[in-house]
């Protein structure tokens, strides 16, 4: 399996572990002497969709630390949008990273499908690739594919951005008393119970236990 890197500028990092960017860009010469073609993961994203994509620290298996929500080809190159799992140590580990600016990277793991070389401009052009994953790493070789930005549950202002969050299971983790107040009032509730005091731990695991079922389509 090939690799490229990618450097990436966190801002805003926050407690959520929610976080998007651009995990390639097309057109651009790496230090590795790789251009990645406009379109080159258009059949592989087809093929696997989102979920197919894994999400690793610098390329270890072992190392799942959290999950793509969307991955989606534009105008500009491969952009993404993940959720670290901060319930494992390894999500954490990578949180912490990623505030702290030591990690500001990422790679994705990929198998040539049709490429060329371009003697003019002395790179392989990546025509066709099929994406496997795509890591956080410490180093860059392409300092235009970026982190633009990392959410909270503080940063959901409205229904619609709930609802988005909700349907594309990035909404981030919720503590006890916004557990109560969705499950009372819904996502108004929420908003004003910022203050509120903590309600049973127990509700607010059963809510996020049966999240999945709000955000079956």
């Amino acid at each position: 399996m090939d690799r490229l890197e990618f450097a990436l500028e966190v801002k805003g990092v926050t407690d959520a572990g929610l976080f998007e960017g651009y995990a390639s860009t097309f057109g651009e010469r790496d230090l590795g002497g790789d251009i990645v073609v406009a379109g080159a993961f258009a059949k592989s994203l087809k093929s696997s969709g989102t979920k197919g994509v894994k999400m690793f620290a610098d390329h270890d298996r072992r190392k799942r630390i959290g999950v793509w929500t969307d991955i989606v080809e534009d105008e500009k190159g491969l952009f993404v949008k993940g959720r670290l799992l901060l319930e494992k140590q390894d999500g954490k580990d990578a949180y912490i990273d990623l505030k702290e600016g030591v990690i500001d990277a990422m790679s994705i793991g990929y198998h040539a499908v049709d490429h060329s070389y371009d003697g003019r401009r002395k790179a392989r052009m990546l025509k066709e690739v099929k994406l496997m994953e795509i890591s956080l790493v410490p180093f860059g070789m392409n300092e235009n594919a970026r982190v633009t930005g990392v959410k909270s549950a503080d940063e959901i202002k409205t229904i619609r951005e709930f609802e988005e969050a909700l349907r594309n299971g990035t909404l981030p983790p919720l503590s006890a008393s916004e557990a109560k107040a969705l499950l009372a009032g819904g996502f108004k509730a929420i908003r004003s119970e910022r203050d509120a005091g903590e309600a049973s731990d127990e509700l607010a695991d059963i809510i996020r236990r049966n999240m999945s079922i709000l955000t079956r389509k």
